[in-house]
C-alpha cells in the first residue's frame, strides 16, 4: 500500500549562535536560553578562552557557514579602550556582505541596558565600570 503524502511541509529548525566575550553577556544569554526554552541557540566562546577581536571576527565568519544566524555582541568600551575602532570598522564592512551575521554593539556595555530598566538616565558612561557602580546602587 502506498503512503499518502502529507500536505504539510516540514521545516527544519533554524539554528542561532551568539558570540560574546563578556561574563555578563554569557550569563544573560544562558538564563534567557534556559527560561525561554530556546534549544537551538548556542553561546560561544567559553569564557575561559578570552579571544582577541580578530579571533572573534574569524569565529563569526566561520560559524556563519554553519548556523542560520550568528549574532556578535560587542562592548564598545573595550574596543575604545584597546584602540580597535578602525579594525572593528573593517570587520563590520566585511560582515555586511554576509546576511547570516548580525553585529550588535553595546555602548558602552550590556550592563547599561540593565541599568535603564531600573533608572531613567541620559548620563554618558565612557567605560563600563561607571555603569556597574550605578547598577549596584539599584539593589
Amino acid at each position: 500500500m502506498q503512503r499518502r503524502k502529507n500536505s504539510r511541509k516540514r521545516h527544519a529548525k533554524k539554528s542561532y549562535l551568539f558570540i560574546v566575550d563578556g561574563q555578563t553577556e554569557m550569563w544573560y544569554l544562558q538564563l534567557m536560553k534556559k527560561y525561554e526554552n530556546f534549544p537551538r541557540i548556542d553561546i560561544k566562546p567559553e569564557l575561559a578562552k578570552k579571544k582577541k577581536l580578530n579571533e572573534l571576527f574569524e569565529l563569526v565568519s566561520s560559524y556563519s557557514l554553519i548556523y542560520d544566524k550568528v549574532y556578535w555582541l560587542i562592548d564598545l568600551d573595550i574596543i575604545l579602550q584597546n584602540d580597535q575602532v578602525d579594525q572593528l570598522k573593517v570587520f563590520i564592512t566585511k560582515l555586511k556582505k554576509n546576511n547570516s551575521v548580525v553585529v550588535l554593539i553595546n555602548n558602552p556595555c550590556l550592563e547599561f541596558w540593565f541599568l535603564i530598566h531600573f533608572k531613567e538616565t541620559a548620563k554618558v558612561f565612557p567605560i563600563c565600570s561607571g555603569v556597574e557602580s550605578e547598577l549596584k546602587k539599584q539593589k
